[in-house]
């Protein structure tokens, strides 16, 4: 069996997406918090949320940047030709 090895820009990449992702998650958290005038415990209490909100928002990301993948290598092909 062969092992898969993942470039470091690659990882690199996706951590950063994931970050940012995270970072929306919890500040709509924070938002919701804000306006519904609830406890600020809440923003620890429902991290568990946040974090499935973030992997959610992850995998609905992941077609339309596969999308853009591909139309970036169309875009590509066709000037090299």
């Amino acid at each position: 069996m062969k092992d898969i090895q993942i470039k470091g820009k690659i990882l690199k990449r996706e951590i950063i997406i994931l970050l940012v992702l995270f970072s929306v998650a919890f500040a709509l958290n924070i938002f919701s918090i804000a306006s519904y005038n609830t406890n600020w415990n809440e923003l620890y209490k429902e991290l568990y949320i946040v974090i499935i909100f973030t992997l959610a928002l992850y995998i609905l990301l992941w077609p339309v940047r596969l999308l853009a993948e591909w139309l970036r290598h169309l875009i590509e092909r066709k000037n090299q030709q």
